[in-house]
Order: C-alpha cells, then sequence, then structure tokens
C-alpha cells in the first residue's frame, strides 16, 4: 500500500491544477466536483496541488498563512484526544483533514529543525505513530465525488479569510499532553520534547 503523504504523483499529474481545469473559473465558494476543488485550493488558498483521487497538497512550499506548508500526521484517535484540547477554532489549530484513519494538521514548518520534533520517534517506537511532513511530502484533500475508505473531510475546514497557520510545535506539544493523557501506561517513555 501506497503511503499518499511521501509517494511521488505518478507521471503527468505533478505540479498546479491544469489551466484548463480552472480557466476563467472563480473558485466556488461550495466546491462540487474534483474540478471545483482543485481550484478552489489553487485560486483561493494559493496551495500547489496534484490533481487525483484524493488530490493532494504538496508540501513545503510558502503559501497564504505559512512559510513552508506542513503536516503534523497522527492516527484519528490521538487527533481528535489533540482537538479536544486546542478546540475547534480554525486560528487555534489550522485546517484539518480527517481520512484513511489519520487526521492531518496543516501547519507552518517555518523555524522548525528536525531536532525539534526528534522526540517524535520516542513516540513512534512505543507505537503511537505520530509525524511531522514538509517538503518532498503530500497531504490528501478532500476531494468531491470520492467514496469508500480512502475518502478524505475536512474536520476543520481552511478559512481564506483567516490563512494563518499555527507553528507545528504549538500542534505537536498539544499531541504530546493529549498522548500522555490517553495512554497513561506510556509515561515512562522517555520524550526530548514539551513538558507534559
Amino acid at each position: 500500500m501506497t503511503d499518499t503523504l511521501s509517494a511521488r504523483p505518478t507521471s503527468g499529474t505533478e505540479g498546479d491544477v491544469p489551466s484548463a481545469a480552472i480557466a476563467g473559473l472563480r473558485p466556488p465558494s461550495n466546491p462540487t466536483t474534483a474540478a471545483e476543488a482543485a481550484a478552489w485550493y489553487a485560486l483561493r488558498l494559493g496551495w500547489q496541488i496534484v490533481p487525483g483521487s484524493p488530490m493532494l497538497a504538496v508540501l513545503g512550499s510558502r503559501v497564504p498563512g505559512a512559510a513552508q506548508l506542513g503536516a503534523v500526521d497522527v492516527p484519528a484517535l490521538v487527533g481528535a484526544a489533540a482537538l479536544e484540547r486546542i478546540g475547534k477554532a480554525t486560528g487555534a489549530c489550522g485546517p484539518i483533514t480527517d481520512g484513511q484513519g489519520r487526521m492531518r494538521f496543516l501547519v507552518d514548518l517555518a523555524d522548525t529543525t528536525e531536532d525539534e520534533h526528534a522526540w517524535l520517534e520516542d513516540w513512534r517506537a512505543a507505537g503511537v505513530d505520530l509525524r511531522v511532513i514538509g517538503e518532498g511530502g503530500y497531504c490528501p484533500l478532500p476531494t468531491p465525488g470520492m467514496v469508500g475508505r480512502s475518502r478524505v473531510v475536512w474536520t476543520v475546514p481552511p478559512d481564506p479569510d483567516r490563512p494563518t497557520l499555527p507553528a507545528a510545535r504549538c500542534i505537536t506539544a498539544a499531541l504530546d499532553r493529549a498522548v500522555r493523557d490517553a495512554y497513561p501506561a506510556l509515561w515512562h517513555v522517555p520524550t526530548r520534547g514539551t513538558s507534559a
């Protein structure tokens, strides 16, 4: 099974939305087709999109509201627990997708170093798969018409009028606390990140 977050797009699909799909199209406020959604993501949000099912946001680039678009990818149960902590306000947590058993928090990776998230390795070693994905990665986005197990939906949709994304460290700190609350037996795991 291919991990859509790190897999390279198939030949001929990489890049922005094809100009034919968006020529003269004003992005709709409520996209109902894959072409409309791709246009909305590209034109209204300024995200680089790889068309397909699901569509993928290209991570690592500058977008409105983030110097470097990234995703914090976690199991859905951990993501839901963290969301209870930070609330569902777009300004607090940014856009969040849910699908394929995972929640993905879209974040700004600016001024983030690899060492800053090295403690995630400790949780992975304990069996809790938390990942921070940036340049070279992809994030599946909700795609109209997509059904079944691979369907992705918005838990918190993006707000083009409030595009600023939270810093990755704010989201990972909430996730660390949520994991400690949800899995108290793992408290003995030595973490290098934020304190509980």
